[in-house]
């Protein structure tokens, strides 16, 4: 909600995060380490998922957008 990229580990349900780009699942430690040693060294990776947590996170998780949405239903 604060349009910053982000690793999350993955388990059921973790899905609704992913806004197509914005971050990367883990399942064990070394794919943790694999994927930051990956955004170390692809900046452009990174500012795509910048850039998506910017446009469409920032909307999708703000706590002001998500009440609205409730309010509206």
């Amino acid at each position: 909600g604060v349009g910053l990229p982000c690793i999350f580990k993955k388990w059921m349900g973790i899905q609704h995060v992913d806004l197509n780009g914005n971050c990367l699942f883990f399942e064990d430690e070394n794919d943790l380490k694999d994927l930051i040693l990956l955004l170390y060294n692809d900046r452009n990776k990174l500012m795509q998922m910048k850039n998506v947590a910017e446009e469409k996170g920032l909307r999708e998780f703000s706590y002001y957008e998500i009440a609205k949405r409730a309010i509206e239903e």
